[in-house]
């Protein structure tokens, strides 16, 4: 068993990274483990908007509900078209004419929605939209007791009766 110096110890520490630095710099640190790690750092997809010209705007940041000047058709056409057969999303169509509401769910963990409501109106077609809500990682560490603790006891009949049974599987 090797024991060092303390301060020898932490000069030892200090110094390795350049000492693993080549004529180049650093050495280039190596990949994320975890494919949640990596998913967490990818981008989410945000919930795609039709538009007159049929090119999709992009969302702005933050905001929930869009009013659209076209026909509950057009914009349930454009959802079908885009989500029809994708995995991991559903749609539901609701209603009578003149109130119709789609509704899509996804469940895929690229997007940056949860749900989507879309509603017809007289003159245009209203989509409310529900965020997935991100939250970084927090660590936790402790080294506390709990405050309560139980303690179940037996009483001398109960180890009797587990002595005399033959717990071993035949």
């Amino acid at each position: 068993m090797l024991r060092t110096n303390g301060l020898l110890a932490l000069l030892l520490l200090s110094s390795a990274p350049a000492m693993a630095a080549g004529p180049d710099g650093p050495a280039p640190s190596p990949p994320q483990g975890t494919s949640a790690e990596a998913q967490r750092a990818k981008p989410r997809a945000p919930f795609p908007i039709p538009s007159l010209d049929g090119k999709p705007l992009a969302p702005a940041e933050g905001k929930k509900s869009y009013r659209l000047p076209l026909s509950f058709r057009a914009v349930e056409r454009f959802y079908r078209e885009r989500f029809g057969r994708a995995k991991g999303v559903s749609l539901s169509l609701a209603g009578d004419e003149g109130s119709r509401v789609l509704t899509l769910v996804s469940k895929r963990p690229s997007d940056a929605w949860a749900k989507a409501v879309v509603s017809e109106g007289q003159v245009d077609t209203t989509i409310l939209v529900t965020p997935v809500l991100q939250l970084s990682a927090e660590e936790i560490e402790g080294r506390g007791t709990p405050l309560v603790e139980f303690v179940f006891g037996r009483s001398p009949e109960a180890a009797k009766a587990a002595a005399e049974i033959d717990h071993l599987e035949r």
